[in-house]
C-alpha cells in the first residue's frame, strides 16, 4: 500500500500492529522459540551477508534513490559522520515525501522489498529484490533511529528480533531535520567509525550517474575534514557532440582545511560523460524479473572535452557500483546479483544475455563516435574529435574473471570486422581495421607520406594520421604497421607513376629519408636495383642494375658526358646518406682508368659525339695521362679542328697547334689566310684545359703542358710539314707562294730539331731551286747564293747574298742551307765567285787590284784541300 499516513497517531498505530505481528504485545513476548530462531537468522544475515561492514552505505543510497519526491524538489541525500558527547554517529537526510505503509512493512521485514514490480509497470529493471539490504546497517550499529513523515522509531539489535522490530522512540531532537527521511546510526565501535570515514572518503561522484532520481549527494566528514557535494545534470542533446547525443555532467565541490590544518581550502571539479543507452529485447523469462522481456543497458564514456576521452579505471554498476572489472568506460545493467550485491550471478542466463547487450551497445556507441564530425583547432593541420580518439576506450586491465574477459574479447572481435576507421584520403569511406595500415613517423614526410600520389588519390590504404595517439589500441583490432616491404611496393608504384619529374621535384631531405629507410635492407635490394632512382649528371635517372652507373671519383674530376658510363649526379653523390644508399645498391666509385678506356674505345669509331664532348674527352685523358701507359702518349682520338672558318672532327694528322713558343709562329700567322693548308686544333681545348687557372702565367703553363703532351704524337705539329710520303706538301707550296722566306724559316726550325737528321731527297732537289730575294732586291735561285755571314761579307762582298730576316751578320742557325748549295763559309768557291763578280761588275781599270791580288794569294796557298784544287782547276 503506497499510502502515507497523515498523523503521528496513525503512524504509531501501524508500528504497534507490526510489533503484534512479530509476537510482541507491549513489552511481552508470545512465542519465544520462534522469536529466538528468527533472531539467529537475522544475526547471520547481518554479520555474513557483506564482506565489508560499510556496504550499508550503498544500500542507504539505493533506498534513497527508490524514494518518491515532489515535482519541485531536486532529490538529494546527505551522509554525515560525526562525534558528540564522546559517541560516534552516522546520519542520512533525504528530502523525499516520506515513508508509505508498504515501505514501513518492508524495512521492518525480511524479503519484503518494495522494488518488485511486474512487466506492466513499464519499468525495465530493478535496483534490489532481496528485501534485506537495510539489515546491513547492523554490522556497524546496534541502534538505528528512523524519522520519516509522521514516523519516529528505532531498531535495537540488542533486543529480541531487534533488527525488524520497530520500537516507538522520538528521533533525537538535535539531529532532526524537518521534511526529511532520516536514519541515525549509533556506531558501536571506533574501528567501525574509522572504516565508515574511509569509505565516505572513497565515494566517487560517478555514483550519481546511474541512479534514477537522486541529483545531489552530500558527504559531511567528521572534525575539520569538511565536506564533498556531488551534483548531476542531464543534457539529452549536447550540441558539443552533435545532435541527439546525451550527456551527464557531474560536479563535485569540496571544502576543508589544508594539510597543515591552518587554512580553509575549497575545490571544484566538473566532469562530463557521454551516455549511450541500448535496449536489450527478447530476454528470456526470469523468475526474479517476472514479466520483464527487455532491459536497458547504459554505457557511459567520460570525456575531458569534445575530443578527448578520459581514460582511467571505471566501475560497473547495477544502479550502484559492483566492482571495477578493468574497463575504461562505465557499464550499467540490471544484473542479477548475489545477496551481498558484491558480485554477479555469472551463470545466470539473464546476465549472459545482458552481457551480449553490452557488447551490442558498445559497438553502436563506437559507430556513433566514429560518425561524429571532426574539428580543426586553430592552425593545426590535423583534425580532432572523438571520431579519432574513441579507441582509447578499448583498453582493459585484465581481471581473473572469464565473464568479463569473454565480453571484452567479443567486443574486440566484432570491431575487427566493422567498418569504423577512416583512411587518410577523406574521399574514401569507413574501412575495417584489417584493411588499413598504420604509417609510422619514419615513413612520413611533411603532412603526408613519402609517396603520396596526386593523380590516383592517396592514402586509401593508410590509416588517417589523426589516429596516431590510439595506434596501440587499433593494433589490437588488426590494424597492422606498414611494413618496409609494403613501403617498397608503394615506392615502386609511385616511381612508375611520377617518373623522373616526380623524383626531380623532391627536396634533398626527402631523398635523404628514402636513402636511410631502404639502405641495408638486403631483402629489398634486388627490387630497388630495378627502379630508375639514381640521379645522373645529365639530369636523367638510371637503374642501379644497369651496370654502367658509377659514383664520381671526386667532385672535380669532370667525367665527359655521353660516355657508355653513367656518373651519379655530383650533388647527390656527395651527400653522405645518399652515397651510402647508392653503394648499398651496388654502385661503386669509378676509377679514372675505367673512364679513359671507355673514351679510347668510343673514339675507335666516331658516332654522333658532339664537339663539346670531344673536347672534354681529350681534356680528361690529358688530366689522367699518367694512367695511359706507353710513356703516356696521347691515344688515337677524334679532335675538333678548324681551317678557313670551317670546323670538322678528325683523328688523322697533321693537326697543327697554335704554339706561341715557336717563333716565328707560322701556324698562327697564316691561320686566317684564305686557302691556307693548316687544320688547327680548336681553341675550345685551351678554354677547357685552363678553365680552373685564373693566373695568366699558370694558364700559359697549363696550355704548354697540354701542347707538349699532344706533340708526343705523330698527329700533332707546331711547325708546318714540308714533306710527306717522299713528296712536297701543300704546306710547302702555300709557304713558297705566300712568302718563300717563311718556307726557309720552317726549314731552319726543322733542322734545329735534334730528331731531324735525315734529309729527304725531295728537299735536296727542291730547296736549291727556290727563288728567294737577294740583298740587291732581285730574286735568284737559292742554290747559287751565299749566306750573309760576317766573314763572307768582309772577304767576298760582291757575291750574291740571300736576303734573310734578322740581324746581320746572320745567325749561325742558317748554316744548314749549305746542304742546299748556299755558300756559308769563305772557301775557294766563295773566292772564285768573288773574282767572277768583280769581273762582271767592274771594268778592268775600276777593279781594286790589291783585292784581286789578295784573293789569288789565298788561292795559291800551299795547304789546300783536294776539293779546293778541283775548284781552282
Amino acid at each position: 500500500m503506497d499510502i502515507i499516513v497523515s498523523s503521528k497517531i496513525e503512524a504509531d498505530s501501524q508500528l504497534e500492529r507490526i510489533r503484534r505481528e512479530r509476537g510482541f504485545e507491549g513489552h511481552s513476548q508470545s512465542n519465544s522459540t520462534l522469536v529466538s530462531l528468527l533472531d539467529q537468522t537475522l544475526n547471520i544475515i547481518s554479520n555474513e551477508l557483506y564482506q565489508t561492514p560499510t556496504h550499508f552505505l550503498l544500500e542507504l543510497i539505493q533506498n534513497a534513490d527508490d524514494n518518491r519526491y515532489q515535482n519541485h524538489v531536486s532529490p538529494s541525500l546527505s551522509l554525515r559522520l560525526y562525534e558528540r558527547d564522546g559517541r560516534q554517529y552516522f546520519r542520512t537526510d533525504c528530502n523525499e515525501v516520506g515513508f508509505t505503509l508498504s515501505q514501513i512493512d518492508a524495512i521492518t521485514g525480511v524479503g519484503k522489498s518494495t522494488k518488485k514490480v511486474d512487466g506492466s509497470s513499464g519499468q525495465k529493471g530493478y535496483i534490489g529484490e532481496k528485501g534485506i539490504g537495510f539489515k546491513s546497517v547492523f554490522k556497524v550499529a546496534d541502534v538505528a533511529h528512523v524519522a520519516s513523515g509522521s514516523y519516529q522509531f528505532k531498531f535495537d539489535r540488542s533486543q529480541p528480533i531487534g533488527m525488524i522490530l520497530p520500537i516507538l522512540s522520538p528521533f533525537p531532537f538535535a539531529d532532526l531535520v524537518p521534511d526529511h527521511t532520516q536514519f541515525l546510526l549509533e556506531v558501536k565501535r571506533k574501528e567501525d567509525y574509522l572504516e565508515i570515514e574511509r569509505e565516505l572518503g572513497g565515494v566517487k561522484p560517478e555514483l550519481l550517474i546511474f541512479l534514477r532520481k537522486l541529483t545531489r549527494l552530500a558527504l559531511f566528514f567528521p572534525g575539520n575534514r569538511g565536506s564533498s557535494i556531488f551534483d548531476r545534470s542531464l543534457n539529452i542533446s549536447d550540441q558539443d557532440f552533435g545532435d541527439d547525443v546525451e550527456t551527464i555532467t557531474i560536479s563535485a565541490a569540496t571544502a576543508g582545511v589544508d594539510a597543515t590544518c591552518t587554512k580553509q581550502v575549497q575545490t571544484a571539479m566538473q566532469k562530463k560523460y557521454i551516455v549511450y543507452r541500448h535496449e536489450v529485447r527478447g530476454l528470456r523469462p526470469e523468475p526474479k524479473r517476472k514479466g520483464i522481456s527487455s532491459s536497458e543497458v547504459t554505457l557511459v564514456f567520460p570525456v575531458a572535452d569534445c575530443y578527448t576521452p578520459i581514460i582511467e579505471p571505471q566501475m560497473t554498476f547495477a544502479f550502484l557500483p559492483i566492482d571495477d572489472f578493468g574497463f575504461k568506460f562505465l557499464i550499467h545493467a540490471d544484473f542479477l546479483l548475489v545477496a551481498s550485491r558484491e558480485s554477479l550471478e555469472y551463470r545466470c542466463r539473464w546476465n549472459l544475455e545482458l552481457c551480449r547487450g553490452i557488447r551490442d551497445a558498445f559497438l553502436a556507441a563506437i559507430k556513433r563516435f566514429a560518425s561524429m564530425p571532426p574539428r580543426k583547432i586553430g592552425s593545426e593541420q590535423r583534425r580532432k574529435g572523438l571520431c579519432f580518439t574513441w579507441p582509447k576506450y578499448l583498453g582493459r586491465t585484465p581481471r581473473d574473471n572469464s565473464f568479463w574477459d569473454d565480453l571484452h574479447a567479443s567486443i574486440m572481435n566484432h570491431l575487427r570486422y566493422t567498418p569504423i576507421l577512416l583512411p587518410r584520403n577523406p574521399q574514401f569511406s569507413f574501412r575495417t581495421p584489417e584493411t588499413l595500415r598504420y604509417v609510422p613517423d619514419k615513413y612520413r614526410y611533411g603532412w603526408g607520406t613519402l609517396f603520396d600520389s596526386l593523380s590516383n588519390g592517396y592514402g586509401d590504404g593508410h590509416l588517417a594520421f589523426e589516429y596516431d595517439d590510439v595506434w596501440y589500441e587499433l593494433s589490437q583490432l588488426g590494424v597492422q604497421l606498414l611494413s618496409l616491404d609494403e613501403l617498397c611496393t608503394e615506392f615502386e608504384q609511385w616511381v612508375a607513376q611520377v617518373g623522373a619529374a616526380g623524383l626531380q621535384n623532391q627536396p634533398l631531405l626527402w631523398h635523404e629519408q628514402i636513402s636511410r629507410l631502404f639502405c641495408d635492407s638486403q631483402f629489398l635490394r634486388t627490387r630497388l636495383r630495378k627502379l630508375p632512382i639514381i640521379p645522373l649528371r645529365d639530369g636523367s635517372w638510371a637503374k642501379a642494375e644497369s651496370g654502367r652507373v658509377f659514383l664520381d671519383f671526386n667532385s672535380e674530376d669532370n667525367v665527359p658526358e655521353g660516355l657508355d658510363i653513367s656518373i651519379v649526379d655530383p650533388t647527390a653523390s656527395q651527400n653522405r646518406a645518399r652515397r651510402q644508399f647508392f653503394k648499398f645498391l651496388g654502385i661503386m666509385e669509378y676509377t679514372p682508368l675505367q673512364v679513359c678506356n671507355v673514351i679510347i674505345k668510343l673514339h675507335r669509331d666516331l658516332d654522333n659525339r658532339t664537339e663539346k664532348k670531344l673536347i672534354s674527352d681529350a681534356a680528361y685523358l690529358f688530366k689522367h695521362r699518367a694512367l695511359l701507359g706507353s710513356y703516356s702518349t696521347p691515344p688515337q682520338l677524334f679532335f675538333v679542328i678548324t681551317r678557313d672558318g670551317k670546323r670538322m672532327k678528325s683523328k688523322l694528322g697533321p693537326i697543327y697547334c697554335d704554339d706561341s713558343r715557336v717563333q716565328p709562329n707560322l701556324v698562327n700567322r697564316y691561320r686566317s689566310s684564305s686557302g691556307n693548308p693548316f687544320w688547327i686544333l680548336d681553341d675550345g681545348y685551351e678554354a677547357v684545359i685552363c678553365a680552373n687557372e685564373g693566373d695568366p702565367i699558370a694558364r700559359a703553363k697549363r696550355k704548354n703542358q697540354f701542347l707538349d703532351w699532344l706533340l708526343l704524337s705523330d698527329t700533332f705539329w707546331n711547325i708546318p710539314i714540308l714533306v710527306r710520303n717522299g713528296r712536297l706538301t701543300q704546306e710547302w707550296a702555300f709557304l713558297r707562294d705566300a712568302n718563300v722566306i717563311d718556307l726557309l724559316q720552317v726549314l731552319r726550325q726543322r733542322f734545329s730539331h735534334p730528331d731531324f737528321y735525315v734529309l729527304p731527297p725531295v728537299l735536296v732537289k727542291a730547296v736549291p731551286e727556290l727563288q728567294v730575294p737577294c740583298r740587291d732586291g732581285n730574286l735568284r735561285r737559292l742554290g747559287v747564293l751565299a749566306l750573309p755571314t760576317e766573314e763572307l761579307i768582309r772577304e767576298c762582298p760582291h757575291i750574291e747574298f740571300v736576303d734573310l730576316p734578322g740581324p746581320h751578320p746572320i745567325h749561325s742557325s742558317w748554316e744548314f742551307l749549305s746542304q742546299f748549295g748556299v755558300l756559308c763559309t769563305c772557301d775557294t768557291t766563295a773566292r772564285l765567285r768573288e773574282l767572277q763578280a768583280l769581273r762582271k761588275r767592274f771594268r778592268p781599270d775600276e777593279v781594286d787590284k790589291e783585292a784581286v791580288h789578295a784573293i789569288y794569294r789565298t788561292l795559291n796557298l800551299p795547304v789546300r784541300l783536294s776539293t779546293d784544287h778541283d775548284k781552282i782547276r
